[in-house]
């Protein structure tokens, strides 16, 4: 399929080329295969870590992540113990309690609108070549979010008591319920990992190397801990824990995303006088059947654009900047504060119980928390979609002059 597809875009690419425009004129067809031209040679220019480190690393992060997440809240809080008691999925009496009041359920049939009507945003927002993954990584993060809330919405509602507890059908609803938050996980890394690869397509420059994990990295992590949720290992007697350690699980993925954006230099000044590659820039500019133009209309041989690679780094330059006149601080900001606003829960839990709350009012206190954590990633990354859908949209266009002559202009 990719190879047909490979075939027909050079095909519909060389024809293209063939057309021979009045002047003044653009074709709408001809601007798209070329700017498409560009960003299929420049897309997949990035490293990521070889299979053979990427298989080694994965066990070990996966059972780190999931030790800490076990044994974090008693270094927190010694006298959590007695909240996060093991059970494998057998209840008792005597420490289990699940509450099955509307102040639960009711904000958790709240959240799962707002995560499909987030997901439904992300799926529809103005799409693109380069955007095109980012969208179905959000989406798919906020539908797991959306998928969990209902679950466990329904177990809450109708599974109230002991005996309904220890049924079947209860262990796959709050499998579901837990595995979907622990998959999450996959898709905040997900994240981090396709905005790497971005980065480093369009040659931006770093503080520090965050390495790129590729994504079948994070669909084995999303496997790994969705067989350890499968045979119990994410259980608790008090089934509102099993969230807050799968939700403990998306430690690393969350750290590594927010790596990958602060790594980056986000300061324009750095790329504005870039002259690499100025003489071989000059060279190709005599005999390139392509030239490049500003706004202003003046043409400078040393934006050349031809297939060479000095040319697919001046273009990843220009790329770069148009990201960070795009992505402000506050965008940056919002991103990590989405990612790490639900850390707070973990600790807060077991010394809410501990002041005798009633289980409504905390479980109504969290979900809060959560509805405004969940929505702020929605919102972050939907903001990246919306840049990255400008960019492949609006920063080339390109005309044929009738002497043959490609003109791609750059904002």
């Amino acid at each position: 399929s990719g190879y047909r597809k490979n075939r027909r875009f050079l095909f519909l690419r060389r024809h293209m080329c063939q057309i021979a425009l009045p002047s003044g004129r653009q074709d709408p067809t001809f601007e798209r295969i070329n700017a498409l031209n560009l960003q299929h040679s420049i897309k997949n220019e990035y490293d990521v870590l070889r299979p053979s480190i990427t298989l080694v690393l994965l066990p070990l992060l996966v059972y780190g992540t999931l030790r800490f997440s076990q044994t974090f809240p008693a270094v927190l809080w010694p006298k959590s113990t007695q909240y996060y008691v093991p059970a494998s999925f057998q209840y008792d009496e005597t420490e289990t309690f699940f509450d099955n009041s509307i102040w639960t359920y009711g904000t958790d049939y709240l959240i799962a609108v707002f995560m499909a009507y987030g997901t439904s945003k992300c799926l529809l927002c103005d799409g693109g070549y380069l955007n095109a993954s980012l969208r179905w990584i959000a989406a798919g993060l906020l539908a797991m979010y959306s998928v969990s809330v209902i679950v466990g919405a329904f177990a809450h509602q109708y599974f109230t008591t002991l005996d309904s507890l220890n049924t079947v059908t209860f262990r796959i609803l709050w499998t579901v319920c837990v595995a979907t938050v622990a998959i999450a996980g996959g898709f905040i890394g997900a994240v981090g990992s396709e905005l790497g690869m971005k980065f480093d397509s369009y040659n931006m420059k770093t503080h520090f190397k965050v390495p790129i994990l590729p994504m079948y990295f994070w669909v084995g992590w999303s496997i790994a801990l969705t067989i350890i949720c499968i045979f119990g290992g994410l259980s608790y007697k008090r089934p509102a824990c099993d969230i807050f350690i799968a939700g403990t699980t998306q430690t690393t993925p969350t750290a590594y995303s927010i790596l990958v954006v602060w790594s980056r230099y986000w300061g324009q000044q750095r790329y504005n006088n870039h002259n690499d590659n100025k003489e071989q820039d000059q060279k190709d500019s005599s005999s390139s059947n392509v030239v490049v133009e500003s706004h202003n209309g003046v043409t400078k041989p040393s934006e050349t654009l031809s297939t060479g690679l000095s040319d697919r780094v001046d273009i990843r330059i220009r790329w770069a900047k148009h990201l960070i006149r795009e992505v402000k601080l506050s965008d940056r900001l919002i991103f990590y504060v989405a990612l790490l606003l639900n850390a707070p829960l973990l600790p807060a839990y077991p010394v809410l119980l501990d002041y005798k709350l009633n289980l409504g009012l905390v479980n109504t206190l969290l979900h809060s928390n959560l509805l405004v954590a969940w929505g702020l990633q929605f919102y972050s990354l939907w903001c990246f979609c919306q840049i990255l859908s400008g960019l492949d949209q609006s920063i080339l266009t390109c005309t044929k002059n009738p002497n043959g002559k490609v003109k791609v202009h750059l904002e």
